[in-house]
């Protein structure tokens, strides 16, 4: 798996402490037992998602990110394993990251293309693909984008240079506000230039409230030593200040509000920055206050983990990505909203995959 430039950036920050850090592509607790998905031999992406649609498609598409013929891309799979291909294949690049428009209708993405990071959005079938962002002034690349409720208004990561003195590391990050309809931008907040020695803040993952009005993120920090820690921030679209909700010591990471705007889940540990397995990656609930946090998934370190969760459309259930093994081998999987019921995201085929997220409507 090739490391795009926001790891190669990013991570670039953490791997002086040591911790080793891949693509994702291919994120505490009291341990408890826990049931397993069905452990039938997993395809890889090549044999199980790069097959063209052959029989008749119903229902919800997951769009996930995984290995495809020329590096990372975006995949679509039906809820019962069926029907998997890649999508956006003409796209020079490595696509990574996806994201569903509130009313599924559309895909937005990331495309890497050399050490630039760009926003394209498509059909939900992947058709008509098409940038809608290009970096201007300080910015270095864009990654992770979410949409605003309706289709015309995305939230989007936005990394700006000057870089760290002598790292590839980004100075400082964006939430940028983009209307399709109009073109018009605005940053929405922005994280303080680095300045020694206050810690360093770089904007990951990114999700919007249901109605719009607030989002989530997950806000790394660091300095020139490695990471220092990683927190759930809460704030307005229309602008000002965020709220930390989570200790950073936590090192939370990949927040999604659920359908009816009541709760954030989130895992620990970021995959893309903590590849191995030497940390304890679960799911948490919490209001968007910071109250009623509550673990939700009680995986035992060097096991299993639980990271990149997302709601479904239903509010039922929470799609994420399981890894096991040596920390390579990344699978998508479901747990009801009490962490109970682990199921392969995929009826009784596993599929390899990351970054899943269930198509609404």
């Amino acid at each position: 798996m090739s490391v795009h430039p926001r790891l190669a950036g990013v991570v670039a920050t953490f791997v002086v402490l040591g911790t080793s850090a891949t693509a994702c592509g291919s994120d505490d607790g009291e341990t408890r037992d826990e049931a397993t998905p069905s452990q039938s031999p997993s395809p890889s992406p090549s044999e199980s998602t790069s097959l063209p649609v052959e029989t008749p498609h119903s229902g919800a598409w997951i769009a996930f990110q995984a290995q495809g013929s020329d590096g990372d891309g975006i995949f679509l799979v039906e809820a019962d394993g069926e029907n998997g291909h890649q999508i956006a294949t003409d796209i020079p690049g490595e696509e990574v990251h996806p994201a569903w428009s509130p009313d599924g209708t559309m895909l937005a993405f990331i495309v890497f293309q050399g050490d630039g990071g760009e926003v394209w959005v498509a059909d939900a079938d992947g058709k008509n693909p098409q940038a809608v962002t290009k970096c201007r002034g300080d910015c270095l690349f864009y990654d992770y984008v979410a949409w605003v409720h309706g289709h015309d208004q995305l939230l989007m990561v936005r990394d700006d240079g000057p870089r760290l003195p002598g790292t590839p590391v980004p100075g400082s990050s964006v939430l940028e506000l983009l209307n399709l309809q109009t073109g018009e931008r605005r940053d929405v907040v922005a994280t303080s230039p680095y300045q020694a020695p206050r810690p360093h803040q770089l904007f990951s993952a990114v999700s919007v409230s249901p109605n719009g009005k607030r989002y989530c993120a997950h806000v790394e920090t660091g300095d020139i030593k490695g990471p220092t820690g990683s927190a759930i921030v809460v704030g307005s679209i229309a602008g000002g200040r965020f709220t930390m909700v989570t200790d950073p010591k936590e090192y939370g990471a990949y927040c999604d509000w659920s359908p009816d705007g009541k709760q954030i889940v989130y895992s620990t540990f970021d995959l893309n920055v903590f590849a191995n397995m030497d940390n304890d990656s679960n799911l948490y609930l919490i209001a968007p206050d910071g109250s009623h946090r509550r673990q939700i998934t009680h995986f035992a370190r060097g096991e299993k983990r639980a990271t990149q969760p997302r709601w479904t459309p239903d509010g039922e259930r929470i799609v994420f990505t399981l890894v096991q093994g040596d920390g390579s081998t990344r699978q998508m999987a479901t747990v009801d909203a009490r962490g109970d019921d682990l199921q392969w995201a995929t009826g009784t085929q596993p599929q390899f995959g990351t970054h899943p997220v269930v198509q609404p409507g």
